[in-house]
């Protein structure tokens, strides 16, 4: 697993919570500069993945940062009615994500005692991956779209097993 303590944007993410607004957003809205979704008591959660690179999970941003300004900046931008919305707090998220990038899914010994599901694809991916790991285990059927998934490639081994990962994502200047 890549180390969700350290400061990178492959790690992790800032999490903007607005108070509450009014709005009837009632889905995830993905955009090139702000993602957003509804998460109750009618406060929103903003993130604008171009600004993951500054997270620090021991050094999270206040809401009147320059990162706490870009998203409501963003946010004014996409709604015309949230001049007036404010940011409660600002949280940085930790992302669990294989070493090598891809999800892990699947029995890890011979045993079939323990099942793992690790992915940060979850939002996108959760319900097939949640239909195929079922029939997977409830049915000892594992579909061919599992196969390069398999956990046994990740034990034994630590984040410096995939340097051609750790390359693309962790630049010697983060």
């Amino acid at each position: 697993m890549i180390d969700p303590n350290q400061p990178n944007k492959i790690a992790c993410g800032f999490l903007g919570y607005t108070r509450p607004v009014l709005t009837q957003l009632q889905a995830n809205l993905i955009t090139p500069g702000l993602n957003v979704r509804p998460e109750g008591g009618g406060r929103l959660l903003l993130q604008c993945p171009d600004l993951d690179g500054f997270a620090n999970p021991a050094n999270p941003a206040p809401v009147d940062s320059y990162i706490g300004e870009e998203m409501h900046k963003r946010l004014r931008k996409l709604f015309n009615n949230m001049e007036m919305a404010q940011l409660e707090r600002i949280a940085v998220g930790q992302r669990s994500r294989p070493a090598d990038g891809l999800p892990g899914l699947g029995y890890i010994s011979a045993k079939r005692r323990i099942y793992l599901m690790v992915t940060h694809s979850g939002m996108t991916l959760g319900p097939l991956i949640g239909r195929l790991c079922a029939e997977e285990i409830l049915h000892d059927r594992r579909s061919s779209l599992l196969s390069d998934f398999s956990p046994e490639r990740l034990l034994g081994k630590t984040a410096k097993d995939f340097p051609a990962f750790a390359t693309l994502h962790f630049p010697a200047a983060q």
